[in-house]
């Protein structure tokens, strides 16, 4: 595998299509060609940029600035545009109202925002370059609180209004016209999501109740409901649906992951994230569990001229000859899970303490779903579905931070927060070492901590996410000498040491009002949209 050097970032992203690769490094934001690694584009912007995001079409993209509660939009695709000119900007401005979140609509020609204190969402459409709706009380800032249907046709938005919990459908045309809206047996509801095809909404309520309801999208009645209390102390955590709609896994505070039919709604299994694994017991007999080891090995007659590395151990049932044994998992320090006071429990929300099932993934085609227990930070699991059982277990010297499956393979990433990464499939695992050849590898890769891997949506690169810098993986090669790196690596590292200027914008300013008449004085010069041209 070969790696480009560390570049600066404050968000980085792939588009949906996986064309184009967006990387924002403090004030400037940079668009390649993910086959080339040339840049396409350069902007650059008044104030830092604190996220990026595409839209569904890859035709714009959204840079926002926090501070300044603002969202800045540029176009990527001329045809798009009237004139067919390239060049086209639009700005969004909240002003005093602020700005807490937003989000794409499906259709890429209008955006979403959420204003502090969640007092309203505002529908912004790029081609009218104005405010064309207004909803009043959004529970939540995206992602949480929102769901769009399959067809792309229908928003579900929780909403809270005299102390009680709503759910409101919004048909996502240019008049955003409430088609349902009804009450919620809910105390705190904390996410929720279309099910059964579009037939259906799946909320959760607060770990304290514990409870999954599902409703029928039409008439707003219970179509299901269960209280899935796991015992004394905090209940759900997250709730999650499988690729192929056919599985719903409910994650809770103990060590446990439901998974239930989303048809039927019955419960199919119970998986339980257990401390250790006897080989004795037949359900284990099959289990592969690897160990991330450290290898020394003694290059020459020095006694510190050794080379270190990492790699997994593979231990099963019968293999090589080895005797039946129990394999022992490490678990978290009870103290710090004592320690966790009720202030950091406020603080952290729904997240609530470090206990529970926190990571959940599945594979492209819901064949395999790999977990993180929070009681076991080093351990994850993989288990297959096609028979319901433990298939890998993955044992690491440091806590997983991240967990990805490839969007086309049943390849799994796994970053621990240091200089190297994992990967696992049915076949094989490996161990990604990027300090496995100090002489050849750039120094400053040794400050470097895989927090978190992205897959571009194609599957034929990755980006290796820290703090402050990102990584260009590019499978399929293995370690080479950076001095003779293919060409296209090397431009495109060098792009990050120039600084360039921006230019100023075309503003045309529009006003945007309010339905609610008793707010209108304090709401009415809070939000104003600028563009420099008409959009199809």
């Amino acid at each position: 595998m070969n790696f480009s050097d560390p570049i600066p970032q404050s968000a980085c992203h792939f588009s949906n299509q996986g064309n184009l690769l967006a990387i924002a490094k403090s004030q400037e934001l940079y668009i390649f060609e993910t086959e080339k690694l040339s840049v396409r584009d350069k902007f650059v912007f008044k104030d830092v940029i604190t996220s990026i995001e595409w839209s569904p079409d890859d035709n714009f993209i959204m840079a926002v600035l926090a501070k300044q509660n603002q969202i800045h939009l540029r176009c990527l695709n001329p045809d798009v545009i009237q004139s067919k000119q390239e060049g086209w900007t639009g700005k969004i401005e909240e002003g005093v109202i602020g700005l807490a979140g937003q989000i794409w609509a499906p259709d890429s020609r209008q955006i979403l925002t959420f204003s502090d204190l969640q007092l309203r969402a505002t529908v912004w459409s790029l081609v009218e370059q104005r405010a064309t709706a207004y909803i009043r009380s959004p529970k939540h800032v995206p992602p949480k609180g929102i769901s769009f249907s399959q067809n792309k046709k229908f928003m579900a938005l929780a909403e809270r209004r005299d102390a009680k919990d709503w759910i409101s459908i919004y048909y996502t045309g240019n008049d955003w016209k409430l088609v349902n809206t009804f009450e919620v047996d809910t105390f705190d509801l904390t996410d929720l999501m279309w099910a059964k095809e579009d037939t259906s909404i799946l909320v959760y309520d607060t770990p304290l109740e514990s409870k999954l309801i599902i409703y029928s999208a039409m008439t707003g009645e219970v179509v299901a409901k269960h209280n899935l209390s796991s015992g004394p102390g905090l209940g759900i955590k997250s709730v999650q649906l499988s690729p192929n709609g056919i599985f719903m896994t409910v994650a809770f505070f103990d060590t446990k992951l439901r998974i239930f039919n989303a048809y039927s709604q019955r419960e199919i299994v119970s998986f339980e994230h257990t401390s250790q694994i006897s080989f004795a017991q037949a359900e284990y007999n099959r289990v592969l569990i690897y160990r991330e080891t450290q290898i020394t090995e003694q290059l020459g007659s020095y006694a510190n001229n050794e080379k270190q590395y990492f790699q997994y151990k593979v231990t099963q049932a019968h293999r090589d000859g080895q005797e039946l044994t129990v394999e022992k998992f490490p678990m978290i320090n009870k103290k710090e899970i004592s320690a966790f006071t009720t202030s950091q429990f406020e603080k952290v929300g729904t997240q609530g303490p470090p206990t529970g099932v926190s990571l959940v993934a599945w594979s492209h085609d819901s064949k395999y779903l790999a977990t993180k227990c929070d009681q076991l930070p080093n351990v994850i699991y993989v288990w297959e579905m096609s028979s319901v059982e433990l298939h890998s277990v993955l044992v690491h010297l440091n806590p997983v931070k991240h967990i990805n499956f490839g969007p086309t393979t049943h390849q799994l990433c796994i970053s621990t927060g240091q200089a190297r990464f994992f990967s696992w499939s049915p076949q094989s695992t490996a161990c990604y070492d990027l300090n496995g050849d100090s002489g050849s590898l750039s120094s400053a890769l040794v400050t470097f901590s895989v927090q978190k891997v992205k897959w571009n949506p194609k599957g034929n690169k990755l980006i290796l996410i820290d703090k402050n810098q990102a990584m260009i993986a590019f499978p399929g090669y293995e370690f080479v000498n950076y001095s003779s790196q293919p060409k296209f690596i090397s431009e495109y590292n060098s792009v990050f040491n120039v600084i360039g200027t921006g230019t100023g914008l075309t503003e045309n300013n529009y006003n945007s009002g309010y339905f609610d008449q008793s707010a209108a004085k304090f709401l009415q010069s809070s939000g104003s949209f600028a563009g420099n041209n008409k959009l199809y």
